[in-house]
């Protein structure tokens, strides 16, 4: 436990058989008990928080268990830490075969419920139920199912037996019947209408019947009247084709006779230009021949100034390959000077290291000197004597217990004697039988009771004896202990020292190997330095600037060369572009004269077809249709009028039917629905008396015969672990049959609050005892039957009481058992005993 309530940082360890952890009020006992819960369930609301387990003034904290079951080892631990505003669970993991799986609380408490074998629906609930009823009930807790209220006990109860699913099926069953009547309810009162809209569903039947009558007879004179319409439209369409093919004939002739003022316009047009483009084509020849002639000239000059160019040309380029070469000597000079640089500042780092080896080196001696100074002396055998202290120690220290546990018992029996013999002194009368106590009888009891206590005070002023011895040469063993321990410390330290001799001594070595390979590699460095010195003797800096002068003048000359060459062809390259220019516009010229002169017979040939086209279109225009297309125009209107009218009427019947049908379509739905509903209300009442009459009464039945079974158990164990726990045949007490304690004292039913303190722990420690046993029984895979911890399990007990808790736990018989107590008494029935003291705030195990 690091960091949990009173703990800083303790460990634990619980052995087999029974164990007390022991201490006065307040020294940590029941934190123990919280921790190692939290560590197998995590936090759990309401019971367990954060803020009650980890330290004040403490960030974070953890627990960490470790447990066997069967024959694997675990180990599980869970953290806490401190938020702003709460305390919250940390990481978590579990150790399985030296395997560790980090995981989160929710899936750490699944695991742990595996583990133990327990139901996998206690995952989602706040309390793990079967491990407070039948392992660990904290202290506050211990009689609070004895208090509660009757339903809440039977809930409880349900489920620690894991019967609680009845009583669910049962709730759930209730709202299922609840939810069936709501729904019966609505479709009962959704088909109260169903016969009236049965009626109305007849009498629209009847109304669309008769409107469908009558537009079946008005139909034929409607398509009598359409056909008369449609033969008067087609007539009067044949007079408007006629006239739209006139009047098409007559603009036909009008967009004739304006092609032929075009043709005649273009005409003269195309002669004026064809007598242009002849003068043109004149002057165009005239011109190319003059610029021929300028052109040769210039070719003649360019052709000359040609060879001198590229003999220029060619010299410039030769000095420039010999200065390339120049150059890259000269680069190598530079290269090599850079070399010698590094190789200097290389050899003064390996001079200033060697410096600082050669002082380590020193250093190192002098430290070996001072350990070999040291007398450095091993006693291997110590640990050895130590084992065989702390064994020898552990026996004293058991025998002392042993005369403890020995001597606290004599006082408890030397108390009770003394108790029965100031009782019996009091005593008038037989609580039993109401008999009269006779002085002999009172005599005879003190007497054995005297007797009892000179034998028990003989018997434990010896054991005190034996105690002072004990003690005595445990003082002395524990200070030879410390003894042998310091020389362990002694010998621990001469170790470290002889490590750090032999370290220092391989040190030291390494430095004289290093300074030797950094003198060697100095001298190397100054002979590659004397080899590159050498090589940068040769200077050509001076062929190179002269190369350089002559390669100006020679680019000189080739640049002026260049200049006159580019001056003559840029006088004969517009001469040629001209040129160009000239040729294309003559052969354009050309195209053009010849496109005019084929455009100018192709006009005349077009006047001609024109003037015979308008001919034949005015021989086509014939007789005014007018008269005739008016007089179809007023048959077709009277015609129309007449078709509305009945139109007009039919539409009047159809908007009537139209509403009639929607509705008709609409109750015909409405019925269906409510028929639906009425089966469906049927099926409803067959399901509601099924789960009434049926199914609910089963559940009854099913979990009575369950908890039936479970209680005659119960029973059984409680009122024998009551009448172990309380001598007194007057005071009985067994459970009724919703499991609450029934308490009957001389005859006469009492309250359970009306106990005095010691019997109401001992009915709460009885039931929880038998609670173990029936749960334990009725799970019989659960993996903490073999587990019992008991918090504070005597408060108000008498002395009386606390022996017969020693009978108690052996009647139980439960391989590992936990006893929380401030109670001396309780040392002498147990196997092992853990003590406790709170110094300050921290507690400590002692």
């Amino acid at each position: 436990m690091y960091n949990i309530r009173s703990y800083v940082n303790e460990e634990l360890d619980f052995p087999s058989g029974s164990t007390l952890l022991w201490g006065n009020i307040g020294s940590g006992k029941s934190s123990i008990l919280l921790a190692v819960d939290f560590a197998l369930f995590g936090l759990q609301r309401g019971n367990l928080t954060g803020a009650s387990l980890l330290r004040n003034g403490a960030e974070q904290g953890f627990v960490e268990l470790s447990f066997s079951i069967g024959d694997k080892e675990y180990v599980l631990m869970r953290a806490l830490k401190r938020s702003k505003s709460s305390v919250v669970q940390d990481f978590g993991y579990i150790i399985k075969d030296g395997v560790k799986e980090e995981k989160t609380a929710i899936e750490l408490k699944q695991k742990v419920l595996e583990l133990l074998n327990y139901p996998r629906e206690l995952l989602t609930k706040n309390k793990a139920l079967i491990f407070r009823y039948t392992v660990y009930t904290p202290q506050e807790e211990m009689k609070s199912i004895l208090l509660g209220s009757q339903e809440e006990r039977l809930d409880t109860l349900r489920k620690v037996f894991a019967v609680d699913k009845y009583k669910k099926i049962k709730d759930n069953s209730k709202i299922i019947a609840s939810r069936i009547k709501e729904t019966r309810k609505y479709y009962e009162g959704s088909i109260l209408d169903l016969n009236e809209k049965v009626l109305e569903k007849e009498k629209l039947v009847k109304n669309i019947e008769e409107e469908e009558l009558k537009l079946k007879e008005l139909i034929p004179r409607i398509e009598l009247f359409k056909e008369e319409v449609e033969k008067k439209k087609r007539e009067v369409k044949i007079i408007e084709e006629r006239k739209e093919e006139e009047r098409k004939i007559k603009k036909e002739i009008e967009l004739k006779q304006l092609d032929l003022k075009h043709l005649l316009v273009e005409k003269g047009k195309d002669t004026e230009k064809l007598e242009f483009l002849s003068k043109e084509l004149e002057e165009l020849d005239k011109e190319k021949l003059e610029q021929n002639e300028e052109n040769e000239e210039l070719k003649i000059k360019i052709k000359k100034l040609i060879p001198k160019i590229e003999q220029l040309k060619e010299e410039n380029d030769k000095q420039k390959e010999e200065i390339i070469l120049i150059e890259k000597k000269i680069e190598e000079q530079r290269k090599i000077k850079k070399e010698i640089e590094l190789k200097q500042l290389d050899e003064k780092h390996l001079l200033v290291e060697k410096i600082k080896d050669q002082e380590r080196l020193e250093f190192l001696s002098q430290e070996i000197e001072e350990l070999e100074k040291d007398k450095l002396e091993l006693d291997e055998r110590i640990l050895e004597k130590i084992d065989e202290k702390n064994i020898f120690l552990k026996e004293k220290e058991k025998d002392l217990r042993f005369v403890l546990n020995k001597i606290q018992v004599l006082k408890t029996r030397k108390i009770h004697s003394e108790h029965i013999g100031n009782k019996v002194l009091k005593l008038n009368n037989c609580p039993t039988c109401f008999q009269e106590v006779s002085q002999e009888y009172k005599q005879k009891v003190i007497d054995k009771s005297n007797k009892e206590v000179d034998e028990y005070h003989k018997e434990q002023n010896l054991f005190e004896s034996k105690q002072k011895v004990l003690e005595e040469e445990i003082s002395k063993l524990r200070i030879d202990l410390d003894g042998m321990k310091k020389k362990e410390r002694d010998l621990k330290i001469v170790k470290i020292k002889i490590l750090e001799k032999e370290k220092k001594n391989k040190e030291f070595g390494e430095i004289e190997k290093k300074i030797e390979e950094n003198t060697l590699a100095i001298n190397n460095i100054n002979i590659q330095i004397k080899e590159l010195q050498n090589k940068s003797k040769e200077s050509i800096e001076e062929i190179n600037n002269n190369l350089k002068d002559n390669l100006k003048i020679g680019e000189k000359a080739y640049r002026e060369g260049e200049i006159e060459k580019h001056k003559f062809e840029s006088f004969l390259k517009p001469l040629i572009k001209r040129l160009e220019e000239i040729a294309k516009g003559i052969e354009k010229k050309k195209k053009e004269y010849e496109e005019i002169k084929k455009r100018l017979e192709g006009v005349k040939f077009r006047v001609g077809e024109v003037n015979v086209k308008i001919m034949e279109l005015q021989s086509q225009i014939g007789e005014s249709i007018e008269e005739i297309y008016n007089k179809l125009k007023e048959d077709l209107v009277i015609i129309e009028k007449k078709y509305r009218e009945v139109d007009i009427e039919k539409h009047k019947i159809e908007s009537l039917l139209e509403p009639l049908n929607t509705r008709l379509e609409e109750i015909s739905k409405e019925i269906e629905k409510k028929k639906e509903m009425k089966n469906k209300l049927e099926e409803l009442n067959k399901k509601l008396f099924w789960l009434s009459d049926h199914f609910m009464p089963l559940m009854d039945k099913m979990e009575k015969n369950i908890l039936f079974k479970v209680h005659y158990e119960f029973n059984s164990y409680f009122e024998k672990w009551f009448k172990i726990l309380i001598d007194n045949e007057s005071l009985q007490m067994r459970l009724d049959e919703n499991y609450s304690p029934k308490i009957i004292q001389n005859g006469h039913d009492i309250d359970y609050v009306f106990l005095s303190g010691g019997e109401k722990t001992a009915g709460a420690l009885a039931y929880r005892l038998a609670l173990n046993q029936v749960v334990n029984s009725l799970n019989s895979g659960i993996k903490t039957r073999d587990l019992l911890i008991l918090d504070e399990p005597t408060d108000g007990f008498s002395q009386e009481q606390l022996d017969r808790l020693k009978m108690l736990m052996e009647e139980i018989k439960i391989p590992q058992v936990i006893i929380v107590s401030h109670e001396p008494q309780i040392e002498s029935f147990v196997d092992n005993i853990i003590k406790l003291e709170k110094f300050g705030h921290e507690t400590k195990i002692t």
